[in-house]
């Protein structure tokens, strides 16, 4: 956080804070009213995909999960004018947020200061990962504050970002790298802070004893908005709501301890809750660091009364008496909230004094808006109890479960103008939004996109409910002679593939060779010999088949087609998820229609769907190795890992065939690549055609357009390279040697002096023995 206002100096702090503080103005919190409950209607769509991909009218969900990328979310858009769309999908940038916002956790935390042991940075493998993403997210600051400095916007017409109004405030002598730290400290300070209230006033508000609160708070919200959204002036008419997230922050304050430092030494007056103390006052010495325990205070019996570790947001109505020094709580006292004035400083949910939290207003409004906006539209039934755990916030080990649904009676309405559905549907595409529409419509500009590794996981973790609510899966001769088939076509039409298998275990090679034989049939439809007559039509019949196989129909019996058990009975065994294969069908119909792609956005979408699927489909297969993918963000990792291994194996393919691909008239790599390297459509006809008697390969630019490419697959197989280790570790090895296998072939491309137009590099088999054994 560098000088950030939380550690900076008290000049600095001095200075910083007067000009912070102005910035969470009632204007600027009323302006940003709509951005937030944006982002909170975004959390619900995706809780609304999460329920339709369930196979019931309910869907599992960590909440404290959603929350945590909820406010993300909200502070990227609220103060640095940054859409994460964390929410929606994953990226470089948010895995370097959280793993920063980790760290800066576990360094509040720690007695000794390990980061600044000397080479701690290169020797430590988490310090290394902490610098690499700080370097990122540092980034990634000044250029956003760059991006305001040099296009400032309008105070009178525009809506600021607290950024925004930062760099128009701005002083001479502050520094970009002061304006850095400001942002850094908001960002760690405000984000899991905000999510641990919402995820603790969920859990409190869905406890049994506690139900009638809900209850109350549900007719509240109701009979203020009545379905619609949310506006800044409706919070103030909403009290229970407020007191309600008040009673939470009592029960588990954030941060649970505050320190402060002695500076010039005092005698303090010894308070009601203090025990065994000789004498009325206690002498604190100048550079002594006292230690606030928070939670302590909030839940004192001697202060609160014998139910002080009950969650009671009525009792934040009525004044309560003093004793013992302590004047009581009078709510004719309290701000906009009740705060520590009003309490006597016995309760402090955003700290006392000069430094405390600036941004509690901003806090308060998010999590009314987000939580008004959620109980609207969807009912929570506790799935498990959390076991808590303390650290710079108090939040859970393993994340706060329910099992969501839609509220029967709910009848939520959209303002006009604001972010609807169908807007929603548009630029964060659920699965349900994509893949319940017909195959043609997966090739529409607004379909083309990769799932998030979150998607993917949820899905897991759904499917392996749903199959084990179907109990063991059946056995019989006609699975084991279309295991036998599936092998059989494995090893005659994919040797490296088959290879690769020999390293797993039985049951896990079958199943890897029923999904390759049925994505060897799904190929065969837009690359076989009947290809040419393969319409939309078609893959919709094959779409059809899948949902029938997936739904696993009684019409599946032992005289159903071989590849249609097997496959089957994969599912049943190992869980398998439906939506790589229906992603892989939509990659067929991009075959179908398209023989260019403009872009590599578009490249990468083509490549997840037709071989990013095949990593998503196996991983289940492979297994999770439970050492590695102990929370869900690291099963994430795994996850997105199995995704780039299979871009970067397409990718692969696509250099290698150029020449190929482009005799039977289709270009793979972008348009903007050739046009960026000075290469035209027509070069590389031509040169496949070996009509250039100068041929293409020979000359610098195409070159380096090759080397250009091949850096692409090679950041793709470094990234999988880094998430095999998630993998079940005796499954590593095959998915090893294909990585190395395929690997290789860019090394045998610039062996064939870059010549993949007129030739096709391979990789001889006593080559691909050596690289297993490697």
């Amino acid at each position: 956080m560098g000088k950030g206002l939380i550690p900076a100096d008290p000049v600095t702090w001095r200075s910083r804070r007067r000009a912070i503080v102005p910035g969470f103005h009632k204007k600027w919190l009323q302006e940003t009213t709509s951005l937030v409950v944006d982002c909170a209607v975004n959390l619900c769509n995706d809780l609304e995909s999460s329920i339709a991909q369930s196979k019931s009218s309910s869907a599992l969900v960590n909440m404290e999960e959603r929350f945590t990328s909820a406010s993300l979310d909200i502070i990227g858009q609220a103060i640095f004018d940054y859409e994460f769309g964390s929410i929606q999908r994953e990226s470089p940038v948010i895995r370097a947020t959280y793993s920063v916002l980790r760290e800066a956790e576990r360094r509040a935390q720690s007695v000794i200061p390990y980061w600044n042991l000397p080479g701690a940075s290169s020797v430590f493998r988490d310090q290394k990962s902490h610098s690499e993403h700080l370097t990122l997210l540092n980034a990634v600051l000044d250029e956003l504050i760059r991006k305001a400095m040099k296009e400032p916007k309008d105070p009178e017409k525009d809506r600021l970002s607290l950024l925004q109004y930062l760099v128009i405030t701005k002083n001479e002598d502050v520094t970009n790298r002061q304006l850095r730290d400001d942002l850094m400290t908001l960002l760690i300070a405000g984000h899991e802070t905000t999510a641990a209230m919402l995820t603790w006033a969920l859990h409190e508000l869905q406890q049994p004893e506690n139900l009638c609160y809900l209850q109350e708070v549900k007719q509240e919200v109701d009979q203020v908005l009545g379905g619609r959204r949310p506006e800044f002036e409706d919070f103030a008419k909403m009290p229970l709501l407020l007191n309600a997230l008040m009673e939470t922050l009592r029960l588990y304050p954030e941060p649970p301890l505050l320190i402060r430092r002695c500076e010039l030494g005092d005698d303090v007056k010894v308070g009601p809750t203090c025990k065994n103390v000789k004498g009325d006052t206690v002498s604190i010495l100048p550079g002594q660091d006292i230690f606030i325990s928070v939670w302590s205070l909030h839940r004192s019996k001697t202060l609160w009364g014998e139910d002080a570790d009950k969650f009671r947001p009525h009792r934040w109505k009525d004044a309560m008496p003093g004793k013992g020094g302590w004047a009581g709580y009078n709510p004719a006292k309290a701000g906009h909230y009740p705060d520590e004035r009003a309490a006597d400083y016995a309760f402090l949910p955003f700290g006392a004094g000069s430094r405390k939290c600036i941004g509690d207003n901003f806090a308060l409004l998010e999590a009314q808006a987000v939580f008004c906006t959620l109980i609207q539209r969807f009912t929570f039934e506790p799935a498990g109890k959390p076991e808590m755990t303390t650290g710079a916030t108090i939040h859970t080990v393993s994340g706060l479960n329910f099992n969501i649904a839609r509220r029967a009676d709910s009848d939520v309405k959209l303002s006009p103008g604001s972010t609807s559905e169908a807007t929603s549907a548009q630029s964060k595409p659920h699965m349900e939004k994509k893949l319940t529409a017909n195959v043609a419509e997966r090739i529409k500009p607004e379909a083309m996109v990769v799932p998030t590794a979150r998607e993917l996981r949820m899905l897991f973790t759904q499917q392996k409910e749903d199959i084990k609510r179907m109990g063991e899966a059946d056995n019989y001769d006609a699975l084991e002679k279309a295991y036998k088939q599936c092998k059989e076509v494995t090893r005659e039409h994919s040797k490296t593939f088959f290879l690769g298998s020999q390293l797993l275990e039985e049951d896990e090679q079958r199943v890897v060779w029923a999904i390759y034989n049925w994505c060897r049939n799904t190929d065969e439809l837009v690359d076989g010999p009947e290809a040419v007559n393969t319409t939309m039509d078609d893959l919709e019949q094959w779409e059809e088949r899948l949902n029938m196989v997936f739904e696993l129909q009684d019409s599946l019996s032992p005289s159903s087609d071989w590849s249609d058990l097997s496959l089957a009975d994969g599912i049943r065994k190992y869980s398998l998820i439906q939506r790589p294969f229906q992603d892989m069908i939509g990659g067929m119909a991009m075959d179908l229609v398209k023989t260019r792609y403009a872009t590599f956005q578009e490249l990468e979408v083509y490549c997840y769907r037709v071989a990013g699927t095949v990593g998503v489909m196996t991983l289940p297969v492979l297994g999770f190795d439970s050492l590695q993918n102990f929370t869900e963000e690291l099963q994430e990792n795994t996850i997105a890992a199995a995704m780039s291994l299979g871009v970067a194996l397409q990718l692969t393919n696509i250099l290698r065939d150029i020449g190929e691909d482009a005799r039977r008239g289709r270009i793979y790599v972008p348009l903007e690549d050739l046009a960026r390297f000075g290469i035209t459509e027509q070069e590389i006809l031509d040169a496949s055609e070996n009509v250039d008697d100068h041929p293409l390969n020979t000359e610098q630019k195409y070159r380096d357009f090759m080397e250009f490419q091949m850096a692409r697959c090679d950041e793709s197989y470094e990234a999988a390279k880094n998430g095999i280790v998630g993998l079940s570790e005796v499954n590593r090895l095959g998915v090893m040697a294909a990585l190395y296998v395929y690997g290789e072939l860019l090394k045998k491309i610039r062996e064939n002096n870059y010549d993949n137009l007129s030739r096709r590099a391979y990789v001889p088999f006593a080559d691909k023995v050596i690289l297993m054994g490697e």
